[in-house]
C-alpha cells in the first residue's frame, strides 16, 4: 500500500488540526522538534491513503514528506 506522509508545522496533529479523509497514522511528537526531511519545524506528522490537494495542505499548514511504502 502506498501512503503519503505529511508534517503539520503549526500545531500538533489531532482532529480539526489535519484532514480526516483518509487517515491512515498520526504520530504527535510531544512538542515541536526539527525535522531534517523537511528543514523545518513541525508537532507531528500524519500519513495518508491519498494524496491531498493543494488547497488542503494550504488550510491545514501541512508539509508533504514524501510517499510511504508500506508492507501488507
Amino acid at each position: 500500500m502506498k501512503l503519503y506522509k505529511y508534517y503539520t508545522l503549526r500545531r500538533p496533529p489531532a482532529p480539526g488540526a489535519i484532514p480526516m479523509e483518509g487517515i491512515f497514522h498520526v504520530r504527535d511528537f510531544n512538542g515541536c522538534k526539527l525535522c531534517k526531511r523537511i528543514m523545518n519545524t513541525a508537532w507531528g506528522l500524519a500519513l495518508y491513503t491519498r494524496r491531498l490537494e493543494p488547497e488542503e495542505i494550504r488550510q491545514y499548514e501541512l508539509a508533504y514528506g514524501g510517499k510511504v511504502e508500506e508492507a501488507r
